[in-house]
């Protein structure tokens, strides 16, 4: 099963590679515990998985933002619409716990507007970025051979109190 949006415009004839569809797959057996959620904005998807068992509330996001400008003082509207979405997501499921991934295209090594200003949401969402909390040397999620760069800007983000608990639960185990 799956929820998922593609970036097209329905009323556009594309020829070529399309770009910026995302989507979350769950196996059959679990979907009286998810529900995907309506998302106004074409780079965003999300569900909440409601685990009845262990009292939790998951929300997931998944998305796929626009190349980066990289530019120092100014974000991309596209970007800022997509990160908008996400906020108001968290706001509207604050009982959940948040599990954020995707193709976010900025490397927070790099510190341009895009880079800062997820860095920014991420702390006011009260999230941990897990490249940030654990980083990983001579790791990367995209590489441009001709032009010898590396970077990591595929990222997952999640509530800093679930880490705790995943960590908690991997220390047990």
């Amino acid at each position: 099963m799956f929820s998922g949006t593609s970036g097209m415009k329905d009323d556009v004839l594309l020829s070529g590679r399309p770009y910026g569809g995302v989507a979350i797959l769950w196996k059959r057996e679990f979907c009286k515990h998810v529900t995907p959620l309506k998302v106004s904005c074409r780079r965003l998807c999300a569900v909440k998985v409601h685990l009845e068992e262990a009292r939790e509330k998951l929300l997931l996001l998944n998305c796929y933002m626009p190349c980066d400008t990289y530019l120092q003082n100014e974000c991309n509207d596209e970007f800022l619409e997509v990160m908008d979405a996400v906020e108001s997501l968290v706001a509207e499921h604050s009982e959940c716990r948040v599990i954020w991934g995707g193709d976010f295209n900025a490397d927070t090594a790099r510190g341009n507007a895009h880079d800062r200003y997820y860095k920014q949401v991420v702390e006011r969402l009260g999230f941990v970025d897990l490249w940030q909390e654990h980083p990983q040397q001579g790791r990367y999620t995209y590489c441009d051979l001709a032009q010898r760069s590396y970077s990591c800007i595929d990222r997952v983000a999640l509530s800093t109190d679930l880490l705790g608990l995943l960590l908690k639960s991997q220390c047990r185990a």
